[in-house]
């Protein structure tokens, strides 16, 4: 069916085109108005950071269900992280990942590859075998830690024109804690993260200092993931 939008505000130009939506604010025969009272069109949105779960996680999320919210919400694209299991570290892991999108996403998906082995900051994944198959490199939810290690990261990926997605995250001051160290956390008796590990001297030094002089030698080719604290974003 074909619709035509009228009292809306476009974000393309005013012209809309797609299987749903071909025209705002022209009439024309045989298509069915409807009025928008002013509300927003957009001809679809993109999600760089979702997580799927499949393959491994299944009781939280599935390729199927993830990408139907996703199109509900408006999405067209999503970029989906590594934390599944097995972790897309090889060609062949990933090869399952995509088979299991190209059977059951209902929008487009665009899987990202860990930076490191099993995502355990330890070694590089095979960067130049893996760059056709994702849309850059991550190792989300955890900070490589290692600054030699980061730094051929970056300088491989801009090589091949992949993005590192950065989980900045000094290690050293988690001490075990996993949701933020705030009211709630104190008064429930949570054991915190203070948010110090993304921006206070210790973590800029040990992370965001280190990996924003290697995108300054390596290019643009660099993403911070995950950003909270109001300092770190200043820093950034």
């Amino acid at each position: 069916m074909k619709i035509r939008i009228t009292d809306a505000v476009s974000y393309d130009n005013g012209a809309a085109t797609g299987d749903r939506v071909f025209s705002v604010y022209v009439a024309s025969s045989g298509v069915h108005p409807s009025e928008f009272n002013k509300m927003s069109v957009f001809p679809a949105f993109c999600d760089v950071h979702v997580h799927l779960r499949e393959p491994g996680f299944l009781y939280k999320e599935t390729v199927e269900t993830g990408t139907l919210a996703a199109a509900h919400g408006g999405y067209t694209d999503i970029c989906a992280m590594p934390n599944l299991d097995p972790v897309p570290d090889t060609v062949s892991k990933i090869a399952l990942e995509r088979e299991i999108i190209a059977k059951t996403a209902e929008v487009r998906v665009h899987p990202y590859a860990p930076i490191t082995i099993g995502e355990k900051g330890e070694r590089l994944v095979d960067i130049e075998a893996l760059a056709p198959l994702c849309v850059a490199f991550s190792d989300d939810g955890r900070g490589v830690q290692d600054r030699g290690l980061m730094r051929e990261a970056m300088y491989r990926a801009a090589a091949v024109g992949k993005v590192i997605a950065a989980h900045c995250e000094d290690n050293s001051l988690l001490r075990g804690g996993y949701i933020h160290d705030g009211e709630y956390c104190r008064t429930h008796g949570h054991r915190g993260i203070c948010s110090e590990s993304e921006w206070k001297d210790a973590a800029i030094t040990s992370v965001m200092s280190r990996q924003r002089k290697a995108w300054s030698l390596y290019g643009r080719q660099r993403r911070t993931e995950s950003t909270s604290p109001a300092r770190r974003l200043r820093t950034i």
